[in-house]
């Protein structure tokens, strides 16, 4: 039955993805995979944000090791989200991290995950399972760390609500 949701909660229609599974583990060239980008990293080869950009990241950004080493080398100032080809319009956020007397805080590693254009933060479907499963294994993601003006923009597409529901 198609009807429009009336509250905030999520109405699911018989036969659509609703939940993935959080990963397991990464097979053998995953693992491989995330070991030699994690020496590129380390040598200044590459970048973050430059394996971000990169739509071969989304089959390993589920991947705790990978998400780590994207922390580990977080870049300062301009994070980006989305891989090149990521449908959506483009959205650009600056976060601003201060104190109480709205002095500006450098350094700080911000972390950022948001839904793409169709609402879903799986690639499979609109929601991972498990404890914290959005917040974990969210396919878009990023960190960033904050600028001397205590900033840093987030590169992106415009998220959607979670499917068939009045959330924003």
């Amino acid at each position: 039955m198609n009807r429009k949701p009336t509250s905030m909660f999520v109405h699911w229609v018989a036969g659509e993805p609703h939940f993935v599974a959080p990963p397991g583990e990464p097979d053998e060239a995953q693992r491989r995979r995330i070991a030699e980008l994690g020496t590129a990293l380390a040598a200044g080869t590459t970048s973050a944000n430059a394996i971000l950009l990169e739509p071969a990241s989304n089959e390993l950004r589920p991947y705790p090791a990978f998400r780590q080493l994207i922390a580990k080398h977080a870049p300062s100032a301009r994070a980006q989200l989305t891989p090149r080809d990521e449908p959506g319009t483009p959205l650009s956020a600056v976060v601003r991290v201060v104190d109480r007397e709205a002095r500006p805080y450098a350094g700080v590693r911000v972390y950022a995950y948001q839904t793409s254009a169709l609402g879903w933060y799986a690639a499979e479907a609109p929601h991972v399972s498990g404890d914290s499963g959005d917040t974990k294994f969210a396919r878009l993601f990023t960190y960033g760390v904050t600028d001397a003006r205590g900033e840093c923009e987030l590169v992106s597409v415009h998220p959607a609500g979670y499917p068939r529901s009045d959330l924003p």
